[in-house]
């Protein structure tokens, strides 16, 4: 076991791995308040037993039809517990999901603290208690299972802001001996406090956790409630051993305005994650295009749960040297990987890992007693990572990407749209290429980073480049206007020339070209694409389907063909003014230089295109010669060994006469074989060699 928490009494039981289901998370929710505590304890709160604790959600009148609801039906609620409310709460490992905390809205504002219940004076440093809403606190509370991702984000998403202006008495004078008295160190039934690493506070109690904020006394009664729930859920469950078992609990509002006591469960000594109602299959996954193949495969995806559950409450917990070890072992490959292989799958390039194998070398383990949480953290957002990438990529499966640039799906030709066809002919061929490299960098609704970062870099680098000769051409195009033959001697008429036309059109575009590249390199800085997370959620929303992949494709060659088109227009410019009204002997020079010139660049553009399809046709030929020998070896080998044999047997039997010299590697087709030495071998299908 790699993680162990301190162990806590109970009865006894056992889970069983169910389907998943997803809940959808509302986007409104109530307004979160942070309710006055007195410094001496919680005496006044209501008992959270004396309250009604409804099982069974009665129909709701009306539903929302903005949202997804997923298995809302009997058989996907808890036996015997509260019928899972439709909500939504999914694997925010690359979609993030707004969900509110269920808090109370109180009648009149409440002042918030930012340390708990001070007060200016030493002499009064009392907070009265605010009094709890009746028909907040009455409000039912409904078990509806989620993956230990979506409480992960939620410490994200709904951080408060402060405000100083709800302060009734903020400290403005530090008492002697700082007399200021500290918020409660247990609360309600029992829950102890634990600040994270990161900063967030969270809770426990036994095996129960959460990030829910329980000074506010809402919060807390809502939370045991959805407690009891739980334990009595467990209580059927005889299979649940609870001393193996730690659940994670968090509070959400679903858009009917119930309060969900959204949860999941760790088995500790399984490493696994589990729930106690049959939940729909992409529940676990990110995106519709990874889907659960069988129990091991399902076993990566719980285990993202489990560590990222380790993640955020990491107190109390022992690390293996076994799983640590493992760990620097798994991050080793991939710098060995990614150094060796142009489609490596590891989720970090070689810089990276090398960081943060020497970052675990740093972890000191020591048996049997709890490891530092920093060092826990550690441990459990890199497996995490790991252990989604194991699940994304089928690992261990038929189907495993090996591969980052091919899909793991089965690949049908699709032909370009004919208006993408179109604009490749317009912009010289250039949104194919750039939709090639999308192809290998946007695979299955996956990124891979390192091609996209260096994809971004040579745009970055194409963009700033094309930047400068625009500006030369520009330049040329100001000074060709300038020209008196050009300018109609400066005479102003209103009727232009061929020369001075194209001049014009080709210096919009070159000034096109400079804003296009200026805009371009501005929206996709390296810094802005610095994570993989911000580089998927670009590709996502631009090139989630074919057609989008296809207008980003030619959304970045804007700028060549506002370039190229510059210069095809200026050359035309040139052009005109060499051949039109000039002698015989200036246009036959003009004619020969530009027909050369033209030869030479289509033989630049044939020796690109040569050299691509030469080494594709090298390889293929090569692999077709290896196949053949390696189909054709043992015939060889029974031929040369039949040989062998044959010239030994001759050998053996007689003496050799003197050996004829000729050409022939084998017996003269004149001589008879006794004429060199050699006998006739009556079972021998060949002749001598």
């Amino acid at each position: 076991m790699s993680t162990a928490a301190t162990p806590s009494a109970g009865p006894t039981m056992e889970a069983e791995h169910l389907p998943a289901i997803q809940v959808i998370a509302s986007e409104e929710h109530a307004s979160v308040s942070t309710l006055a505590i007195r410094a001496t304890g919680l005496e006044e709160r209501p008992n959270p037993f004396d309250l009604p604790i409804t099982r069974h959600r009665p129909p709701s009148p009306a539903r929302r039809v903005s949202s997804v609801f997923l298995d809302d039906t009997p058989e996907a609620a808890c036996p015997g517990g509260s019928e899972r409310p439709s909500s939504s709460a999914s694997h925010a490992s690359s979609i993030t999901l707004s969900c509110g905390q269920a808090m109370a809205q109180p009648s009149t504002p409440g002042p918030t603290y930012i340390s708990g219940p001070y007060t200016a004076e030493p002499g009064a440093i009392t907070a009265d208690l605010l009094e709890l809403d009746p028909k907040e606190v009455e409000k039912k509370v409904y078990l509806a299972p989620v993956p230990a991702t979506f409480c992960s984000n939620l410490r994200y998403q709904r951080r408060e802001m402060l405000d100083l202006t709800k302060l009734e008495a903020p400290i403005t004078q530090i008492p002697a001996k700082n007399a200021i008295p500290a918020r409660p160190e247990v609360l309600g039934k029992g829950w102890r406090q634990y600040v994270h690493p990161e900063g967030s506070r969270y809770f426990r109690y036994q095996n129960f956790y959460t990030n829910t904020w329980l000074f506010d006394k809402t919060n807390l009664v809502q939370i045991e409630k959805a407690m009891v729930l739980i334990q009595d859920e467990l209580m059927r469950h005889h299979d649940v051993s609870k001393d193996d078992i730690e659940i994670g609990l968090e509070l959400s509002v679903d858009e009917d305005g119930d309060i969900l006591g959204c949860y999941y469960i760790v088995d500790t000594r399984k490493e696994d994650t589990f729930w106690l109602s049959p939940i729909a299959a992409s529940f676990l996954s990110d995106t519709d295009t990874v889907k659960i193949l069988g129990k091991e495969h399902l076993g990566y995806a719980t285990a993202v749960s489990y560590w990222t559950h380790v993640y955020m409450f990491p107190h109390d917990r022992e690390l293996s040297a076994e799983t640590v070890e493992g760990l620097k072992s798994d991050l080793n490959y991939f710098m060995f990987d990614k150094q060796t292989s142009k489609s490596s799958t590891a989720p970090y390039n070689l810089e990276d890992a090398h960081r943060l194998v020497q970052t675990l070398k740093e972890i000191s383990i020591e048996p049997n007693r709890a490891a530092r949480p920093q060092y826990v953290v550690i441990v459990g957002r890199l497996l995490a990572i790991v252990f989604q990438e194991r699940f994304i990529r089928y690992h261990g499966e038929r189907y495993a990407q090996l591969d980052s640039d091919r899909s793991v799906y089965l690949e049908t030709h699709h032909d370009r749209h004919l208006w993408f066809r179109m604009f490749s002919w317009i912009f010289f061929w250039t949104p194919q290429i750039y939709y090639d490299r999308l192809s290998i960098t946007w695979v299955d609704s996956k990124v891979n980073y390192d091609h996209w970062k260096t994809f971004i870099g040579e745009l970055q680098s194409d963009w700033a480049a094309s930047i400068t000769p625009s500006t030369v051409i520009l330049s040329a195009n100001v000074g060709f206007l300038a020209i008196q033959s050009v300018d109609n001697n400066g005479l102003v008429v209103p009727n232009r020339s061929m020369g001075q036309i194209v001049s014009y059109i080709s210096t919009m575009l070159t000034i096109g070209n400079i804003v296009a590249c200026t805009i371009l390199a501005r929206q996709h800085r390296e810094t802005m694409h610095r994570y993989a997370e911000a580089a998927a959620a670009y590709l996502d929303a631009r090139a989630g389907s074919k057609k989008g992949m296809e207008v980003l494709a030619i959304l970045f060659s804007i700028p060549t063909a506002f370039f190229a088109w510059g210069v095809l227009t200026f050359l035309v410019a040139i052009i005109w003014l060499c051949l039109w009204g000039t002698s015989l002997a200036t246009r036959v020079a003009v004619c020969v230089v530009i027909g050369v010139c033209t030869l030479l660049i289509a033989w630049i553009v044939h020796n690109g295109e040569w050299q691509a399809q030469q080494g594709i046709s090298t390889l293929s030929a090569k692999m077709r010669r290896m196949h053949k020998l390696v189909k054709k070896a043992p015939v060889r080998m029974a031929t040369s060994f039949r040989t062998l044999s044959q010239r030994a047997m001759t050998i053996l039997s007689g003496p050799l006469s003197p050996r004829k010299k000729s050409r022939w590697s084998g017996p003269d087709p004149v001589d008879t074989p006794g004429d060199i030495g050699l006998r006739t071998l009556s079972y021998g299908s060949d002749d001598a060699v």
